[in-house]
C-alpha cells in the first residue's frame, strides 16, 4: 500500500466567508505527491471540522500530515490543529 498523506488548509479566521477561495496550495502539493506514488487526502478546515479531520486520521493508515499556512491568524489555527493531530498518537515527529 502506498503511503497516505493528509494535507490540510487551515481556517483563515474564526468566522469564514460562505464561499472560500480554492486552497491552491494543497491542491498543487497534493497533485505532485499523487503523481509520485502517494495516496493523498485533502481537507479544508474552513469547510471540514477538526472532529472530522481527526476522525479520518485516527481511522486510516495515515503516514504523513501537512498543513499549509500563511503568517497571521491562519497560523494559530494550524498550530492548534497540529497539536491535536500529534495527540492522536498516529503521527510521529
Amino acid at each position: 500500500m502506498d503511503p497516505l498523506c493528509v494535507l490540510i488548509y487551515p481556517k483563515t479566521a474564526e468566522i469564514e466567508f460562505s464561499h472560500p477561495d480554492v486552497p491552491y496550495s494543497i491542491l498543487f502539493i497534493g497533485s505532485y505527491l499523487k503523481a509520485n506514488g502517494l495516496q493523498v487526502k485533502l481537507f479544508d478546515q474552513r469547510i471540514t471540522s477538526n472532529k472530522d479531520i481527526l476522525h479520518y486520521i485516527e481511522s486510516n493508515p495515515v503516514t504523513h500530515v501537512g498543513l499549509s499556512t500563511m503568517t497571521g491568524p491562519q497560523i494559530i489555527f494550524a498550530m492548534e490543529l497540529s497539536r491535536k493531530v500529534r495527540q492522536t498518537g498516529r503521527i510521529s515527529k
